[in-house]
């Protein structure tokens, strides 16, 4: 029987955005060739299962999101990365 090494979590994305702006996560997690599932947080209520999910922000913050992933059948096989991105507000002249 050969042990299966954890998946490792990993995804890039805007640092910042402003207000309404779309902003694509681009997963680049890494598995040994087995099925990840993707669960996303986005710190603004919002969830994406997806493997790499777009979001807005209703309002100006800093949202800390977050990526897990395992492989398929394995909860306990997982792993979990994060990352801060600063949402600004829209100015008008």
């Amino acid at each position: 029987m050969v042990a299966l090494q954890p998946p490792t979590a990993s995804f890039g994305a805007a640092e910042s955005a402003c207000v309404g702006e779309e902003i694509l996560f681009t997963q680049g997690s890494t598995g040994a060739g087995a099925d990840l599932v993707y669960s996303w947080v986005f710190g603004n209520g919002k969830t994406s299962g997806d493997a790499t999910p777009t979001n807005r922000y209703d309002y100006a913050n800093i949202f800390e999101v977050s990526l897990k992933v395992t492989y398929a059948g394995l909860e306990a096989c997982s792993s979990t990365t994060s990352k801060r991105i600063e949402v600004f507000p829209v100015t008008r002249p």
